[in-house]
């Protein structure tokens, strides 16, 4: 009975594990981010450039760190589906990540005139990072239905209301961690009162509110 009970359950844990996969927070807050860069018209050259940037500071040295970091621990990390999984046992290189890859990247983009959404996803998306990795080792609070509000949230604004169903996006993410044990109610929670203040205050300094 006990193993009918299981496997009857096996196709939502598949399908939670797919939700959480495609929704990755790094994933999509990289393609958010090129959407919103294209909201500036100016030289082809200056779009490259952002991109470039983008995925320097947060897709290629992030990975180069993981890989040192995994051989000089001596841990086994298969890249990429391992990287998250590390990353959950590590939180301390999230934060380090976010300070010497992420907050370079946002300065740039600033001084090279990005659209202010475009870093201003990127630093709400840090500070909740910062945050959250900084208190995981003592409440587990979800970065990724953090990230899934900011990133929906940035998303409306930029473009309207015309995509208000993808607020759609933040219980199936919620449903989906549920469903792997990954957190709690309450720590879904609040990982959603944390984004929506870091969004909040971020929307109001780079003067959208």
């Amino acid at each position: 009975m006990k193993s009918t009970n299981t496997n009857a359950q096996n196709p939502t844990i598949r399908v939670a594990a797919i939700i959480s996969l495609v929704t990755n927070p790094p994933l999509l807050s990289v393609l958010v981010m090129f959407l919103i860069s294209v909201t500036k018209s100016g030289p082809v050259s200056t779009l490259a450039g952002w991109w470039i940037e983008v995925v320097a500071f947060l897709v290629l040295l992030p990975v180069v760190y993981l890989y040192i970091r995994a051989a000089v621990s001596k841990s086994q990390i298969k890249f990429p589906l391992g990287i998250i999984g590390f990353l959950k046992q590590h939180p301390l290189d999230v934060l380090v990540m976010s300070i010497v890859f992420g907050i370079p990247c946002m300065v740039i983009l600033t001084l090279f005139q990005a659209p202010p959404m475009m870093y201003g996803t990127l630093a709400a998306l840090l500070i909740t990072s910062i945050i959250i990795a900084t208190v995981y080792k003592f409440y587990r609070v979800s970065y990724h239905v953090a990230a899934t509000i900011i990133l929906v949230t940035m998303t409306i604004i930029t473009w309207g209301n015309i995509y208000s169903w993808l607020v759609v996006l933040v219980p199936i993410v919620g449903w989906a961690k549920y469903r792997l044990q990954e957190h709690s109610v309450a720590q879904m929670l609040s990982a959603a009162a944390l984004s929506a203040s870091v969004t909040t205050v971020t929307l109001w300094v780079i003067g959208i509110f």
